[in-house]
């Protein structure tokens, strides 16, 4: 595994830093994931810009066997051209 020696961009530095927080948060709230609370946050972080992704998220969600790689799934529907 090699460091990364492209630029650090402030906008990389600070989506990593929020997921990080959102991370920790996550593990110190204590609720129950619930299947509602998985779509209201899909529809919070993810809104109408993301209508495909949001779309792949919802249904590898509910899959019984996750997906190895959540990447795997969006190359498929990438290469099929899209959404079908």
């Amino acid at each position: 595994m090699e460091v990364p020696s492209g630029k650090i961009t402030e906008q990389a530095w600070y989506t990593n830093m929020t997921a990080g927080i959102q991370h920790i948060a996550s593990w110190l709230d204590g609720r129950d994931v619930t299947r509602e609370l998985v779509e209201s946050l899909i529809d919070k972080e993810m809104g109408s810009l993301y209508s495909e992704v949001a779309a792949l998220f919802r249904h590898l969600d509910s899959e019984e066997k996750f997906a190895e790689f959540l990447t795997l799934p969006a190359y498929d529907q990438l290469i099929k051209g899209g959404n079908e």
